[in-house]
């Protein structure tokens, strides 16, 4: 019979095999490269942006993020080390595909819930009442709303434009609340 110890020695091992495999890191080739000497990643060229939630790293002509829409993006310079999260890690930051949207419509003669596919995208709402804004993430087919990240304090030519109906204001969600509620 077998010592025990020696499973859990072997076990162990190749779990630290296993770890010391390079994983998929979410990687945009066409702006990041590899210098082998320093074994870092760093980008190319001046005009890049990374995104602070993902770490995709794209063009800074762009004001969200190519992978995961966030507005949360910083500035890197030719010098900046780059670090980056696995791909595993934050694909579902990214647009969701093969999805149904959760605003199903009951047919009244069979009772059978039809859907249509997500097209989910992202707009800046303002919340006057506590002067803040949000990217509110909806389904570009039906309006239903998921939800609201990136708050903050709105500036006076965003609260403006929110009076004067130049920028959408944010509202509760009536098929969420009563999702919640019952």
């Amino acid at each position: 019979m077998a010592d025990p110890r020696s499973q859990g020695d072997q076990g162990h091992q190749e779990g630290r095999e296993a770890m010391s495999q390079r994983a998929e890191l979410n990687i945009n080739t066409s702006r990041v490269e590899y210098h082998p000497a320093s074994k870092m990643y760093f980008p190319k060229g001046e005009d890049n942006v990374q995104c602070r939630l993902c770490g995709w790293v794209q063009s800074n002509s762009n004001k969200n993020c190519e992978h995961c829409n966030s507005s949360r993006l910083e500035a890197v310079s030719v010098r900046t080390r780059l670090d980056f999260p696995e791909k595993k890690a934050v694909e579902h930051f990214g647009p969701r595909k093969g999805m149904v949207c959760w605003n199903e419509q009951q047919d009244a003669e069979s009772g059978q819930f039809e859907g249509h596919d997500l097209l989910e995208a992202a707009r800046l709402v303002i919340n006057i009442g506590y002067e803040e804004a949000h990217q509110e993430h909806y389904c570009k087919t039906c309006g239903f709303v998921y939800s609201w990240t990136d708050g903050r304090a709105v500036t006076s030519q965003e609260l403006a434009d929110a009076k004067a109906g130049k920028l959408p204001l944010k509202q509760r969600n009536p098929a969420m609340i009563a999702r919640v509620a019952g």
